[in-house]
């Protein structure tokens, strides 16, 4: 149903009538569990199908209303911050509590203040109208009032831009690429295969590795002339490698694999 606030004479008859029948008498069969329901959603063919448009269901169902495919949708922007700090290693998984602090930051981005062990899930943020997370405001947070029926998903130059310059984000992909390097050393095959994994749950192709492999040696050069010119205090071996790394890794955090749903 795409009315989700009206369900009346006003709104949009469902697409599928029968098995919203059906699924009203399943929760009621089923005690009346969302959860159930969820994981019976969740677990149907319907559900589990790929988001690739093929010809024939283009021409069938070109608003995908008969559920020939799965629809691409973009992460929330809860999801989008909680999956960047899982895979920088700085999510702090402690639940329940009261809600973190945010902070403004000189250049006016509002984050998260950290706790003892990084950052909590963006549920537990303490929510402000005044100073609304940048990250989540930029990736169209629901705007409580009074209550939200169904989230947009924009696309805008703002969201490229906060993915690109956030000092959040830049932070962690430097945590990811130190947390990589602690991993698997200085191999830089392992260290591309751990960003892969733990950015997009899955090890990349061969051509990836071999263009990630070349791209890693030629930013760790251009981090070495970088660093020749201010003299750092650190080894600037090791700094322009691990810089390096962060570059890469921050790539990946922009890519439309680690930020949409396929």
């Amino acid at each position: 149903v795409r009315t989700e606030g009206d369900f009346g004479r006003a709104g949009t008859p469902p697409s599928h009538p029968e098995l919203l029948d059906w699924l009203a008498t399943e929760l009621v069969r089923r005690r009346w569990s969302l959860k159930a329901l969820h994981r019976l959603i969740l677990t149907s063919r319907a559900y589990r199908q790929s988001s690739l448009l093929r010809p024939e269901s283009e021409r069938a169902d070109p608003d995908n209303i008969l559920l020939s495919r799965f629809p691409m949708r973009r992460l929330d922007g809860d999801a989008i911050r909680d999956s960047i700090l899982k895979a920088s290693g700085l999510l702090d998984p402690m639940a329940f509590g009261p809600p973190d602090e945010v902070e403004v930051k000189p250049d006016g981005e509002v984050v998260a203040t950290a706790t003892g062990k990084g950052y909590r899930r963006s549920i537990y943020l303490k929510q402000r109208r005044s100073t609304p997370v940048t990250i989540l405001d930029t990736f169209d947070a629901p705007q409580l009032r009074p209550n939200c029926l169904h989230r947009t998903h924009s696309t805008v130059s703002s969201q490229a831009l906060q993915m690109m310059n956030s000092e959040m984000i830049r932070n962690s992909s430097r945590y990811m690429a130190g947390r990589v390097i602690d991993t698997v050393g200085e191999d830089v095959a392992r260290q591309v295969e751990r960003v892969y994994l733990a950015a997009l749950s899955r090890p990349p192709s061969a051509r990836e590795s071999d263009r990630a492999e070349s791209t890693l040696r030629n930013l760790a050069t251009a981090w070495m002339k970088h660093l020749e010119e201010e003299v750092p205090a650190e080894p600037r071996r090791a700094q322009s490698q691990w810089l390096a790394l962060s570059t890469l890794s921050h790539t990946v955090l922009n890519s439309a694999e680690f930020l949409y749903i396929d």
